[in-house]
């Protein structure tokens, strides 16, 4: 391979063809040669047009961060973080001298009251006091002070249920007020207490002079038109309207005779009849004593029984009964 004066190489014939290598030879050589050799710098160009203007950037936004008290001498500073559109200002300020005291301002609205606060130590025990001997009593204030004119500490007297006690600092007799509480309220009624036995008999007394015949009363009701059958199927409790009725139980089940809430005259009677084939059983209501003998069940379908009221919550059943 052979070279020129400048440095560019060329094949020699006895090197072998190889076009494709000679043109890249060539094209490095006269690379090399021109950036060895640069040509003088030409004239400046023509200007060229303006270009057209570009839309307007996004406005500005700019947020104030924090605000910080430095120390009392320092220098003011303000830093601005962020990128535009959107940026954050931080300012420090030193803190200022201390200013004179200002003038008193008016008075606040007072407050809400604060919570209790906890009890305090006992204090000292005080000096013993003087008592009170209520030595009388007198209609009124001047009958007193025209019987004592003066008194010693501790003595008092009553005038008209208020009490009077004379006072060492006015040297006079001082109205302390009544001694006697206030009623207090009605308490609660007690308990009933049971019923006590029953007496004995007293004997009997002389028989009294026979009394003038008194007029002759009304004509009574006739029970046969006022005798009434209620029909009830099962469980039933007596009412007042039952009296002289008869009650006729198809289905069986309880008749339950009532306190004397329900209001039963002493003597009163009720007719029970069982027209079905399930047993009829008569019981009390709690408080409510009811005797009958064998027992207080109604024997078999159409047995029949009376019940009769001796006292208070005291009833008998007589009939076709069983236990």
């Amino acid at each position: 391979m052979g070279s020129t004066g400048k440095g560019f190489r060329y094949p020699q014939y006895t090197d072998t063809p190889d076009i494709p290598r000679d043109l890249g030879y060539l094209a490095a050589d006269v690379d090399a040669y021109l950036d060895a050799h640069p040509g003088p710098q030409g004239e400046q160009g023509i200007q060229g047009e303006q270009g057209i203007q570009g839309e307007p950037g996004p406005a500005n936004t700019l947020l104030v961060g924090t605000v910080t008290t430095g120390n009392a001498g320092s220098s003011a500073s303000v830093t601005i973080t962020g990128t535009s559109p959107t940026q954050t200002i931080n300012f420090t300020i030193p803190r200022g001298d201390k200013g004179d005291t200002g003038a008193t301002g008016a008075a606040g609205p007072q407050g809400d009251q604060g919570p209790q606060g906890e009890t305090g130590p006992q204090g000292a025990t005080g000096p013993q006091g003087t008592g009170v001997n209520i030595l009388g009593s007198y209609s009124s204030l001047s009958a007193l002070q025209s019987a004592h004119p003066t008194g010693s500490a501790g003595d008092a007297y009553l005038v008209s249920g208020d009490l009077y006690v004379w006072s060492i600092n006015t040297s006079a007799w001082l109205n302390v007020g009544t001694i006697q509480g206030p009623q207090g309220e009605q308490g609660i009624q007690g308990i009933q207490g049971e019923k006590g036995d029953k007496g004995d008999t007293g004997e009997t007394g002389a028989t009294g002079a026979t009394g003038a015949t008194g007029p002759t009363g009304a004509n009574g009701q006739d029970l046969t038109a006022v005798f009434t059958i209620s029909q009830k199927s099962t469980n039933y409790t007596l009412v007042s309207s039952d009296v002289g009725k008869l009650i006729e139980m198809s289905g069986g089940g309880t008749v339950t005779i009532p306190t004397d809430s329900e209001i039963f005259a002493n003597g009163s009677t009720v007719e029970i009849i069982q027209t079905g084939s399930s047993q009829v059983t008569i019981a009390g209501d709690t408080g409510v004593t009811v005797n009958g003998t064998p027992g207080l069940k109604l024997r078999a379908q159409w047995s029949s029984a009376t019940l009769i009221k001796r006292g208070n919550n005291l009833w008998v059943v007589t009939g076709d009964l069983s236990s």
